[in-house]
């Protein structure tokens, strides 16, 4: 469907369905509207609002609830998710309750995300951040008031169950790199005792998965056994190290990063691992073109000769360009204006969809999306 149908039902009174907390802006797309605050029983949310709930767009899902620790105190960390966006509500120490993105719009508090083969779950989650460490304990006031607030969640998504209700470490994964040839899981211990039956029967969510599909489906691996060992209990190297560097911090998957370049004594496997070939690796060559791993494959491409200056973007899908017949959401659809999708403009400027402007989007600009 291209942006004229699309508008054309959206006249015909179907734009609640498709879009019912948008309203249309002057360029033909849309934009979240004002909403009002919901009440939570027992419960005071204070509204400290992101600069992005004026442009974010809203989630094409409600289907999971993802839980953070913040791994730093307060002030930081409410300074900084509330710059960028990057959680719906934070619950600090003293039961404290922030709302930060409105309700229904997305936070990119998950970044590089899959479950069930599903990817890119801040479209389709809301971030709550509770203030502390993934090792350690939460407060009293903080299970208390945690638990009104996912059961209130809960009751406006009446379909979003207790094994829906995850951990960020359960659902982060990691691209290809020099370390891992393949994807992982064990990106981020970010909010892993969120797993555990105690701290889950206290916020009152019960039992959450008992595996890990993605591993199991062969479309992860695992990359941090002490990890797995705490989401499942199923690792026999409880205290073994992770097998190789991964980041335990809380610092989101950025898109501005993806697009990276390959230097002088690298190969494409330090940058893509076993998806160097990949129809969501996207390579910019410096003649100019722009190719995915597969198409260059089947023209013979030899990926053991890369030049330095190469820049290459994995796990996205390749869009193709802005032309004067063809727009933002025509390239892309609904993932045009989306945090995670990426614009590499003419001049080698990287924007993403979270801080572009249709009206200035110059002709030849390549859009990428995460698939």
């Amino acid at each position: 469907m291209n942006r004229r149908d699309f508008l054309g039902i959206t006249a015909s009174g179907l734009v609640g369905l498709l879009a019912p907390n948008f309203v249309q802006a002057g360029s033909g797309l849309f934009v979240p509207e004002p909403f009002e605050a919901e009440t939570i029983s027992g419960l005071n949310v204070i509204d400290h609002p992101s600069p992005k709930r004026k442009t974010r767009a809203n989630r094409l899902s409600t289907d999971y609830i993802i839980l953070h620790t913040t791994e730093g105190g307060l002030k930081g960390s409410l300074e900084k998710n509330t710059r960028l966006g990057e959680a719906n509500y934070m619950v600090d120490t003293n039961g404290d309750t922030y709302r930060i993105m409105n309700p229904y719009q997305i936070s990119k508090g998950s970044g590089r995300s899959m479950w069930r083969g599903k990817t890119n779950l801040d479209n389709h989650a809301i971030n709550i951040e509770f203030v502390g460490y993934h090792n350690r304990e939460l407060t009293k006031s903080q299970i208390k008031n945690g638990r009104k607030l996912i059961s209130e969640l809960r009751k406006v998504h009446p379909s979003i169950r207790n094994e829906d209700v995850m951990p960020h470490s359960m659902v982060a994964y990691g691209r290809p790199n020099k370390w891992h040839r393949k994807s992982h899981r064990g990106r981020k211990r970010c909010g892993m005792f969120f797993a555990t039956d105690d701290l889950r029967g206290s916020l009152g969510i019960g039992k959450d998965s008992s595996y890990d599909p993605d591993v199991s489906a062969g479309r992860l691996v695992v990359a941090d056994p002490y990890l797995e060992h705490v989401l499942y209990g199923e690792s026999e190297s409880t205290h073994q190290k992770p097998v190789a560097p991964v980041e335990h911090s809380d610092e989101p998957d950025e898109p501005e990063n993806a697009i990276e370049l390959i230097k002088k004594g690298d190969s494409v496997w330090d940058y893509a691992g076993d998806d160097y070939a990949d129809s969501t690796t996207v390579y910019f060559l410096n003649d100019g073109r722009v190719r995915r791993g597969d198409e260059l494959k089947r023209q013979r491409f030899n990926f053991n000769v890369i030049q330095p200056g190469t820049r290459v973007a994995v796990g996205y899908t390749y869009g193709g360009n802005i032309t004067k017949d063809r727009n933002a959401y025509e390239v892309a659809g609904r993932n045009w204006n989306l945090p995670s999708t990426i614009y590499r403009l003419p001049d080698g400027k990287i924007m993403t969809g979270d801080d572009i402007s249709e009206k200035s989007i110059p002709k030849g600009t390549i859009i990428l999306f995460r698939k």
